[in-house]
């Protein structure tokens, strides 16, 4: 489909949204932590999933065990097996859909859409009181220091898609 003059190159519909106006350096920047925060957010589904089998978590096993009174060891070991196995596919499928977000709000707010500005703000503000509650609540290790890590790049992207600069290029998108 030709939608310019005979001087200018035909634009694809695929292409149609893309701006006339310049993104800024806060927009690129924003959008470059939001890749950060999926590799980061990945990392952190390899930490978790690496620490199922460790030593306190056989530590807490054994505790549990010796609470379990009734049960024998076989039922025992198949609730366990069970409670782990779910616990794995809840860790996978949030972490991916948490990969998900990152990625579409990154896209989304590389085009200037102002709705994706407002969802990444509210994704972000929540990101960083659940990651604060998760760095308390970790028992150290790896899982803290992600936490903390996402929190400050979440803190970060906030910061930057209302940045004065950001903010003018969202405007300037509604227009165009």
């Amino acid at each position: 489909m030709h939608t310019g003059s005979r001087d200018s190159p035909a634009r694809s519909d695929a292409h149609a949204y893309e701006p006339t106006v310049e993104r800024p350096g806060t927009i690129l920047a924003a959008v470059a932590l939001m890749y950060c925060g999926a590799v980061l957010q990945l990392a952190g589904l390899i930490v978790v999933l690496g620490g199922l089998n460790t030593a306190r978590l056989k530590a807490r096993t054994a505790d549990a065990r010796a609470r379990a009174g009734g049960l024998s060891d076989d039922e025992f070991s198949g609730a366990l097996q069970s409670g782990a196995t779910i616990g794995a596919v809840v860790i996978i499928v949030v972490s991916l859909a948490a990969i998900a977000l990152w990625i579409w709000m990154a896209r989304s707010n590389y085009r200037g859409l102002r709705w994706a500005r407002t969802t990444a703000t509210v994704l972000g503000v929540l990101g960083i009181i659940g990651c604060a509650f998760s760095a308390i609540g970790a028992d150290g290790g790896g899982t803290a220091v992600l936490d903390i890590a996402i929190a400050v790049l979440a803190a970060g992207i906030v910061a930057l898609l209302h940045h004065r600069e950001s903010t003018a290029f969202y405007a300037a998108m509604d227009v165009s």
